[in-house]
């Protein structure tokens, strides 16, 4: 028999922050994390459709957002209360004192807010400082490097885990790195569908 294991709320609300269902996919909930990502998945098509087909009004794009928007945000608020449920039916009580998995939800977030939360004030001033920098220039002048944005959020989600934590645990780290693998997964993927045109002309006119 299968011992049932801990599922963490927060990693899954932060995983639905990446890909909404992902953290229902993780709570053991395969079929309303596939419904998620598939409407996710719909909606986003239909928002860049309006914008590749002109003939579609101002108003269905707004329709799109804002369902997308709200798809994305009930998909990571029932990602957290699913996992909670699921630690519930096997008998799991809540866990006392700082939970790192929010420190990093928080950090992810907005930059520093889990260092705030874990006690780091420090640390959580720089984070967010070197954010506002990062974001002020590339937003400015370098807009093709946008998606080096969530790569640094997740270094920071990384960090407050660890911090939070105060000794690194191998399994949470590998979990840790695999979220990391899918936002540079996610990010690079963005750069191609923004930029992807614009290289595949680079390099059919030196050809």
């Amino acid at each position: 028999m299968k011992i049932a294991e801990r599922k963490h709320p927060w990693l899954a609300a932060t995983l639905s922050l990446f890909l909404p269902g992902l953290g229902q996919v993780y709570a053991g909930a395969l079929v309303s994390g596939v419904a998620f990502m598939a409407a996710s998945f719909a909606l986003v098509y239909g928002a860049w459709h309006y914008l590749f087909f002109p003939s579609l009004t101002l108003t269905a794009f707004h329709v799109y957002a804002v369902l997308g928007i709200a798809v994305y945000l009930f998909a990571l608020v029932h990602a957290w209360l699913f996992t909670r449920a699921v630690n519930k039916w096997n008998g799991f009580s809540r866990l006392r004192g700082r939970d790192p998995w929010l420190a990093a939800f928080l950090s992810y977030l907005i930059p520093g807010l889990g260092h705030l939360y874990a006690g780091r004030f420090v640390a959580a001033v720089v984070f967010f400082l070197l954010w506002w920098v990062l974001q002020s220039l590339i937003l400015g002048l370098l807009i093709w490097l946008l998606p080096i944005l969530p790569i640094y959020n997740v270094f920071l989600a990384v960090h407050a885990h660890r911090k939070t934590v105060g000794s690194w645990d191998r399994r949470q780290g590998m979990k840790l790195m695999i979220i990391f693998a899918l936002a540079v997964l996610i990010a690079f993927s963005v750069l191609v569908v923004i930029y992807g045109g614009e290289i595949a002309q680079a390099y059919g006119s030196k050809e």
